[in-house]
C-alpha cells in the first residue's frame, strides 16, 4: 500500500471560494461579481488585487479565525480520504499554509479529516510519500523533477498541463494507485 501526500488548498479545501469572500469584503463587492479563477495568480490577474495586498488581507482574516477555517471540505473529500485509508493507504496532509497552522488544525478537527501525518511547509518534496495529489503546476514540476509521482487534481488553473496524470475525483486517485 502507498503513502499518499494530499495537498489541501485546491484539492481538499475550496481556497478560491474562501479567497472570494476575503477579497469581496476588501473590495466591497458581492463575491459573485468576482470572475471564477482560471489562472494561478487569479487574485491579481483576474480580481485586480496585487499579491502583497491579497496576502495582507488574507492573514488578517486568518487571525480573526476566518480564512482556512470558514468553509467545509470540497465535496467528497472526507469520504475520499476514508476510501484511501480503507484501501490500506496512509494519508499525509502536506500544505503550504505557513501562518495558518492553528486554523488548519481546527479545520481538520472540525471536519474529522482522516490523516496519518500533517506537514506544513513550502517544499513538498521533503515529505516521504509515494505519490502527491496536488493542483499546482510548480509542485508537480518539483516532485517529478525529484523523481516522484504527482497526480494533478483537475482545476481551471492547471488545464494547460497536458502531459500529466490528471485526476478528477478520489475514485480516480484510487484507480491510479491500483
Amino acid at each position: 500500500m502507498a503513502h499518499i501526500g494530499i495537498d489541501v488548498d485546491g484539492v481538499c479545501y475550496p481556497f478560491t471560494d474562501d479567497a472570494s469572500i476575503v477579497v469581496s469584503e476588501f473590495l466591497h463587492v458581492d463575491p459573485l461579481e468576482l470572475p471564477v479563477p482560471k489562472v494561478w495568480d487569479f487574485m491579481s490577474e483576474q480580481w485586480g488585487v496585487d499579491q502583497k495586498t491579497f496576502w495582507e488581507i488574507w492573514y488578517e482574516d486568518v487571525a480573526r479565525g476566518g480564512a482556512w477555517l470558514r468553509l467545509a471540505p470540497s465535496p467528497g473529500t472526507v469520504e475520499g480520504l476514508h476510501l484511501l485509508r480503507d484501501a490500506g493507504h496512509s494519508t499525509h496532509i502536506i500544505t503550504h499554509r505557513k501562518g495558518g497552522e492553528v486554523n488548519t488544525m481546527k479545520w481538520i478537527q472540525k471536519y474529522d479529516i482522516p490523516y496519518d501525518t500533517l506537514h506544513i511547509g513550502r517544499d513538498k518534496t521533503r515529505v516521504n510519500v509515494d505519490v502527491l495529489v496536488d493542483d499546482w503546476e510548480q509542485n508537480w514540476q518539483e516532485v517529478t523533477a525529484a523523481g516522484g509521482r504527482c497526480l494533478v487534481w483537475d482545476q481551471p488553473w492547471n488545464a494547460h498541463m497536458l502531459e500529466v496524470e490528471r485526476v478528477f475525483s478520489w475514485y480516480d486517485v484510487l484507480d491510479a494507485l491500483s
